[in-house]
């Protein structure tokens, strides 16, 4: 299936960066779509100014850019048991 082959994942600093950037193009387009509005006098503008942010803010932040994969977790290796250590564990 194509969407099993759809990169998804991005690191906790991106995760972070990217709500971030996603509060800022809301707020700053609910303040523009605001004014707008009021000098306009049409809840529409407003409405709309919302729409755009929400929509360039998903495009920003929904996609997994590299930008938000800069820092990849460093797993530790799997530790290896040995068979006395089995044995341990399954007598208790």
């Amino acid at each position: 299936m194509v969407l099993n082959k759809i990169p998804t994942s991005i690191d906790f600093v991106g995760q972070k960066r990217a709500e971030l950037l996603f509060q800022v193009i809301i707020v700053i387009s609910a303040i523009i779509g605001f004014i707008y509005g009021f000098l306009e006098q049409k809840f529409s503008y407003t409405l709309m100014a919302l729409g755009v942010g929400v929509t360039i803010s998903a495009l920003a932040v929904l996609p997994p850019w590299p930008a938000w994969k800069k820092n990849p977790l460093k797993w530790q290796e799997p530790k290896i048991e040995s068979k006395t250590e089995e044995k341990t564990k399954n007598k208790k």
